[in-house]
C-alpha cells in the first residue's frame, strides 16, 4: 500500500509544480501588456498573433544586448525567476526574419571586438577567441570564421577603406588648391596612418594577406585604395594612362607600408620622407612616358607622311608614263 501512496503524492506534486508554472507563465504575460515603452504609450494589446520566447539569462556585453534590443520590440520578465520574457510585433514579422541575419550580426560584432585584442595577441586564433569571450559568445563562434585571422585582416583593410573613401570626399574642397602630387600624399597619408594603431602586428597581418589563397582580396583592396586617391585628386584619365598610374601608385604605397614596419622615428617622419620620394619618382617615370609617347607619336606620324608621300610620287610617276604602241 505504501508504494501506491508514494505516487499518489508524486502525481499530485507533478500537478502542482505545472500549475505554478502557469500561472507564472499567465502573471508574465499579463505584465507584458502592461510594460510601457521609451516614447511612453503603452505596449500593443495583446492578440492572437502575439508570440513569446523564452530566453535563458545569460551575462551579455552591451553591445550585444543592444543588438537584441533592436530585434525585439517589447521584454518582460519574471520578478526572481531565472527566465526572460520576449514578445516580438506579430507573428508575420517573426516568420520573415532571415536566420542568416543572426550569424551575420554575430560575425560582425566578433570581428569589430576581435581587433581590441590583436595587440597584445596578433592577427591569430588567440585574438578572435578573446573577442568571443568579450561579448558574450562561446569560443566556438569562431567558426563562423572559415579563414581564420585571414577575415580579421579583410575586415579591417575594408574597415580602413570605406574610411579612407569617407575622408576623401570631406576633404575633396579643401584640396582645391593643392597640386596633384600634394593631394596623392595626402591620400596616402591618410590610409597608412591608420595601420599605425596596429604597427608592431602588421607584418604577421602582411604575411596573412600574401598568401595564395588571399592575395585576391589583397589586390582587390589594394586596387580600391589607389583608385579612390587618384579619384580625390583629380585624376580623370580614360587612356592606358588610367592603368598606369594606379600600377605605379600601388608600388609606391606597397614600398612605404612595408619601410613604416621598420620606423621608429617620432610621428614616422622617416615614412613620409619615403613616401615623398616615391612619389617624385614617379612622376618623373610619368613626364619620361608621356614624353616618350609624344616622340613615338611624332615618329609614326613622321614614317605615315613619308609613305603618303611615296605614295602619291609612284602614282604621279605611273600617270606620266607613255603608253606602249
Amino acid at each position: 500500500m505504501q508504494p501506491a501512496i508514494t505516487g499518489l503524492r508524486s502525481r499530485h506534486q507533478s500537478k502542482a509544480v505545472l500549475a505554478t508554472f502557469l500561472r507564472l507563465t499567465d502573471s508574465a504575460r499579463t505584465k507584458s501588456c502592461a510594460v510601457i515603452d521609451q516614447s511612453g504609450g503603452a505596449a500593443p494589446e495583446l492578440t492572437e498573433t502575439t508570440s513569446f520566447r523564452l530566453v535563458p539569462r545569460i551575462p551579455v556585453s552591451a553591445a550585444r544586448r543592444e543588438h537584441f534590443s533592436r530585434r525585439y520590440s517589447s521584454s518582460a520578465e519574471f520578478s526572481g525567476g531565472s527566465f526572460n520574457v520576449s514578445s516580438s510585433a506579430s507573428q508575420s514579422e517573426h516568420q520573415q526574419h532571415d536566420p542568416a541575419d543572426d550569424a551575420i550580426d554575430d560575425r560582425i560584432l566578433l570581428l569589430e571586438a576581435s581587433l581590441n585584442f590583436v595587440g597584445d595577441k596578433g592577427w591569430t586564433h588567440a585574438a578572435l577567441v578573446s573577442g568571443a569571450r568579450h561579448i558574450g559568445l562561446s569560443p566556438a563562434v569562431i567558426g563562423l570564421l572559415p579563414r581564420g585571422p585571414a577575415e580579421l585582416v579583410e575586415y579591417f583593410e575594408n574597415k580602413c577603406n570605406e574610411e579612407l573613401a569617407s575622408q576623401l570626399q570631406n576633404n575633396k574642397e579643401a584640396w582645391q588648391g593643392l597640386r596633384m602630387t600634394q593631394r596623392v600624399r595626402a591620400g596616402l597619408k591618410l590610409r597608412l596612418q591608420m595601420i599605425a594603431p596596429y604597427i608592431e602586428t602588421w607584418a604577421q597581418a602582411i604575411s596573412i594577406r600574401s598568401q595564395p589563397r588571399n592575395v585576391s582580396v589583397t589586390i582587390e583592396h589594394l586596387a580600391q585604395i589607389t583608385d579612390d586617391v587618384w579619384h580625390a585628386a583629380g585624376d580623370q584619365s580614360t587612356d592606358y594612362n588610367w592603368y598606369t598610374k594606379r600600377g605605379l601608385l600601388a608600388g609606391v604605397y606597397t614600398a612605404t607600408e612595408l619601410y613604416m614596419l621598420t620606423d621608429y622615428s617620432p610621428g614616422f617622419a622617416d615614412t613620409w620622407d619615403v613616401l615623398d620620394r616615391r612619389l617624385k619618382d614617379v612622376m618623373t617615370m610619368g613626364r619620361l612616358m608621356g614624353q616618350m609617347g609624344t616622340s613615338a607619336s611624332s615618329l609614326m606620324e613622321q614614317i605615315g607622311s613619308t609613305f603618303t608621300h611615296m605614295l602619291s610620287h609612284n602614282n604621279a610617276e605611273h600617270t606620266r608614263k607613255p603608253s606602249s604602241l
